[in-house]
Parts: structure tokens; C-alpha cells; sequence
């Protein structure tokens, strides 16, 4: 696996759009243990920006 140092373009997508996203992948022939990894991607993406926007925020510990 080659691992690249540059960072991941950062989306911005709705709640509708994320929701989309997983269910076409729901729906997919794509292996269901891709599809799992897919979706937990898709989630962790999700929440590792909602972490950093709280962060970045005055008195968020």
C-alpha cells in the first residue's frame, strides 16, 4: 500500500448528500465487507470533521 503525505481533499456535503453516498453503496454489488469499509470511511470522515470544527472553537475542552 503506498501511503501519500498529501492530505485528503476536504467536500463539503450535506446530511442528504452523505446519506445518499451510503445508500448507494448499500445498494451496490461491490463486497459486502468493502461495503462496510466504505461506509465506516465515509462515517469517520464525518465525525473526524465534526471533531476539528468543535476544536477549532473557543473553550471547547
Amino acid at each position: 500500500m503506498n501511503h501519500s503525505k498529501k492530505l485528503p481533499k476536504v467536500v463539503d456535503k450535506s446530511q442528504a448528500d452523505i446519506d445518499a453516498a451510503i445508500a448507494a453503496i448499500k445498494i451496490s454489488n461491490i463486497p459486502s465487507s468493502t461495503k462496510e469499509f466504505a461506509i465506516s470511511c465515509i462515517k469517520l470522515a464525518v465525525w473526524l470533521n465534526f471533531q476539528i470544527s468543535r476544536m477549532q472553537k473557543p473553550g471547547w475542552v
